[in-house]
């Protein structure tokens, strides 16, 4: 919106020539009193000539009327002067009220040549905007055009002068860019078809200025995200090409295995770590389907009501069955204190919750959460699962007394395949994927990932989820 505020600022300098209050002051006092002086003259020469004749008040009214008739036709001529100059010419007849047109004139040259050079500012900008390859569009606060560059035509439709002046909602219907616009939280750009063309694919970026005025960029990524579908698909159709000679691999090592007591001792260490190896393979390669499709597929809007607390119950159920060695607390309705283990191993449900998602993703979120803290916890390790509301937030937290993570790599960990070698290894049988899994989900459902850890000391996942993703459970046929 530069070239707009430049008007601001041109209009506030303008005025500021009109209005320098000292000088404006002072001229104005010597206004009044030249006029005093002239009218007290007058009324001296009227009194003057009606003593000569016997008759002071008659002649003191003529001069006084005469003294006013005058000051009226020269303040009358000064505003058509004022209405017809442009500070080229002056007023003649010479006199206080020329020397104030000479200033007036004077600041009406100057105020045009600030105009002038901010008329050339305000070309620029506009001839800026204008070589630029993505859309700009200014709304004012009305949300209606404030002014568009010629791309805004074949990106969003809009014709830089036709739509001038029109409401931005009115032309630009799509749901997508309604729902982002009015939510006026413009940190992430909105990628959408273009209303002109659905095969261009358009990202639009907002952001406020002044009080509530936006300025919108859009800019073509079709490129863009055909790479990143053919990114998708390439991982998606490799994963699936591999799941059957995974498969068959598998099945051909386990009749193998079976028949371990006829070979030799060495063939069935080989066995194993063949096994091991097929078995992580098939793990990757099931967690890059599911991500895969995380990717590809749009959120389904068929959300169900999940019951986090059975949904909790049985994972650690699970958990507790294929890691006897370490111990598991279950906390729901009631924040754990930090740092605080050795508790009773007792589950305590003090609240019910539920969440509007898909049961199947959430069941993988948390689930992967837990895998991990039991893969990077040391044997009779505690973790600690604890669910709880903060600020209106749904805030499901899986804290472990493990190995932890140094923070160096925590901004990366929900990358795929990244893995803070320092603290986290292959070792560990995890395939760099979970993580990236659980992010997914969270942001199908409108939530966040937050991680906190600290090296040898263990670590924190929490999931976050907003006040309107909640829902209630009816109690009445909710287990206690």
């Amino acid at each position: 919106m530069a070239f707009i505020a430049l008007k601001n600022g041109a209009a506030r300098r303008d005025s500021g020539v009109f209005s320098n209050e000292n000088n404006f002051s002072a001229l104005m006092s010597l206004l009044t009193f030249t006029v005093l002086i002239q009218f007290l003259a007058v009324l001296a020469i009227g009194w003057l000539v009606g003593e000569r004749f016997d008759n002071a008040p008659h002649t003191i009214a003529i001069a006084a009327f005469l003294f006013v008739f005058w000051l009226v036709w020269q303040h009358r001529r000064f505003e058509r002067w004022l209405d017809d100059t442009d500070g080229s010419t002056r007023m003649g007849y010479g006199g206080l009220w020329t020397h104030i047109s000479d200033l007036v004139a004077k600041r009406i040259r100057g105020m045009r040549y600030e105009q002038r050079l901010l008329q050339e500012d305000v070309e620029f900008f506009k001839d800026s905007f204008q070589a630029i390859s993505s859309a700009v569009v200014f709304l004012d606060r009305e949300r209606k055009i404030a002014w568009c560059n010629k791309r805004a035509e074949p990106l969003l439709g809009i014709h830089p002068r036709r739509d001038q002046g029109q409401m931005l909602a009115g032309l630009f219907r799509a749901p997508e860019f309604i729902d982002y616009l009015e939510s006026n939280s413009y940190v992430k750009p909105l990628v959408i078809p273009s209303p002109v063309n659905p095969l261009l694919t358009i990202e639009v970026q907002a952001t406020t200025y002044r009080s509530d005025d936006i300025l919108i960029f859009a800019r073509d990524v079709s490129d863009v995200v055909q790479l990143e579908r053919m990114r998708q698909d390439f991982i998606a159709n490799v994963s699936h090409e591999m799941r059957t000679p995974l498969t068959v691999i598998t099945g051909y090592l386990d009749t193998l295995k079976m028949s371990a007591d006829s070979l030799p001792p060495v063939w069935t260490e080989t066995l194993d770590k063949m096994l091991a190896q097929s078995q992580s393979m098939d793990n990757m390669v099931s967690d890059l389907i599911w991500l895969a499709r995380l990717e590809s597929v749009p959120a389904r809007r068929d959300l169900t009501l999940v019951n986090i607390n059975q949904l909790l119950a049985t994972i650690v159920a699970d958990a507790r069955v294929t890691a006897p060695q370490k111990k598991f607390f279950l906390l729901i309705g009631e924040r754990h204190k930090e740092n605080e283990f050795a508790l009773e191993q007792t589950d305590k449900y003090k609240e019910q919750f539920a969440v509007h998602g898909l049961y199947d993703e959430l069941r993988s979120a948390f689930n992967n959460l837990v895998q991990n803290a039991i893969k990077y916890t040391h044997d009779k390790g505690e973790i600690i699962i604890n669910c709880y509301k903060q600020s209106g937030e749904l805030r499901l937290s899986v804290r472990d007394n493990g190995i932890g993570i140094d923070s160096v790599h925590i901004p990366r960990l929900t990358e795929r395949f990244y893995r803070a070698d320092a603290s986290r290894n292959s070792e560990a049988g995890g395939t760099g994927l979970g993580l990236a899994i659980v992010k997914h989900i969270l942001v199908r459902h409108q939530g966040r990932l937050e991680i906190s850890s600290k090296l040898g000391t263990g670590s924190q996942f929490t999931c976050v989820f907003p006040a309107k993703r909640l829902g209630e459970i009816d109690q009445s046929k909710t287990a206690s």
